[in-house]
């Protein structure tokens, strides 16, 4: 009785025989069983295989680009130009107003030189008093220019802003120039001179 099949494959294994049905093994080319390589199922087989292509050369300055780089700088453009017009529409400091005794004072200067001596006698008496005037006008509120010598000293008189030293000084001085706009007094270099530098005094001194 012979031995079933999976007896007599056990048998032929131990007697160093392959069982019924079973593939022979490779042999190498010195008799000696050649190696087998695992199998990988993922590899590609026969005309699968493929070259690495070359590198896709794609250009920077395409029209997409183009226009998104237009857009950038119109945008760029604008907040800058925002930018600027807040600037010039800022609140500006207020302008401190001129002191009125430099103003005087320059004034008087330039009556001294060319453009005092260009004037007449009427008009350089009127344009000293006028510059003693506005200095009252401008540090002491008083609308001396607006006003005729008596109805000046009369309200000087009674503002009682200035002691009766300073009035009487005032007095002599729009008098003296009242004078010399009526030819009451010498106009010459030395008078129109002096006149100067009384007010000049005056400005320096106790009207300030």
């Amino acid at each position: 009785m012979s031995a079933p099949f999976p007896i007599r494959g056990f048998l032929a294994q131990l007697q160093g025989a392959s069982p019924p049905g079973a593939v022979p093994a490779p042999v190498g080319p010195q008799g000696l069983p050649s190696p087998q390589s695992p199998v990988n199922p993922f590899a590609p087989q026969g005309d699968e295989f493929r070259d690495i292509l070359p590198p896709l050369d794609v250009p920077f300055w395409t029209l997409e680009t183009r226009v998104l780089v237009a857009i950038a700088g119109l945008a760029l453009a604008f907040l800058f130009w925002r930018a600027y017009r807040r600037w010039q529409q800022r609140p500006l400091p207020p302008v401190a107003p001129p002191d009125p005794l430099k103003v005087a004072l320059a004034a008087l200067l330039r009556l001294d030189g060319a453009e005092g001596k260009a004037l007449s006698d009427r008009d350089f008496a009127s344009a000293v008093a006028e510059v003693l005037r506005g200095f009252l006008e401008a540090r002491h509120q008083l609308a001396a220019p607006r006003q005729t010598t008596e109805e000046f000293l009369e309200l000087a008189e009674r503002s009682n802003r200035f002691a009766q030293t300073v009035r009487e000084q005032l007095h002599h001085f729009l008098r003296r120039c009242d004078e010399l706009k009526f030819a009451k007094a010498d106009a010459t270099d030395a008078g129109r001179h002096g006149l100067r530098v009384l007010a000049e005094e005056m400005l320096r001194g106790a009207l300030s």
